[in-house]
């Protein structure tokens, strides 16, 4: 979310602070510390329930296709990091851990030639486990069949690498473009 697109949920957050007349660093509250969005992410509940939660907890009355939308359309590719994958492509073996839930999977994969550039991906929302745990990092190094010790992995959050290392790969921190 933060090295091969730029996600941007100020539209959605604002239009959902404006039906409730909450401000939009309580709406963003309320969402990001939910139990429900880590289920989401989890792919222990679908897009009906996440939803469905979120407009009862925050008092939403927007038809659920407009929230969906709003909260689906929220990403931009991050084109020096996206040019860098083309690049690599057919000359590295690149794969893809991802914490997400799966209404954003469909987003990105359907709006992105990118992510069909990966030999493999695993989406959180698929395995039931989230970054950092390194769980999900034993979980790609036996799936994607590479070698922990000849793999690197990048990432912008701190932790995530922190469960990287963990289990044994190279975490290097992507701080901006141009600057790992």
């Amino acid at each position: 979310g933060g090295v091969i697109l730029h996600i941007d949920f100020k539209p959605a957050v604002e239009a959902f602070a404006a039906e409730t007349g909450m401000h939009p660093d309580r709406v963003m509250r309320e969402i990001f510390e939910s139990p429900e969005l880590k289920d989401y992410d989890r792919g222990r509940i679908g897009p009906d329930e996440f939803f469905r939660s979120i407009r009862s907890r925050l008092k939403i009355g927007m038809e659920e296709g407009r929230m969906r939308r709003l909260w689906d359309d929220i990403f931009r590719e991050n084109t020096p990091v996206a040019d860098l994958i083309r690049r690599w492509h057919g000359t590295l073996a690149m794969f893809l851990i991802s914490n997400t839930c799966q209404s954003h999977v469909e987003q990105f994969e359907r709006q992105f030639d990118l992510f069909g550039l990966f030999k493999d991906r695993i989406y959180s929302c698929h395995v039931g486990l989230l970054k950092p745990d390194a769980g999900i990092f034993e979980l790609a190094i036996r799936k994607f069949g590479v070698s922990p010790s000849r793999t690197l992995y990048v990432d912008d959050k701190p932790e995530n690498i922190d469960g990287a290392r963990e289990a044994g790969l190279h975490g290097v921190h992507f701080e901006s473009n141009g600057r790992f």
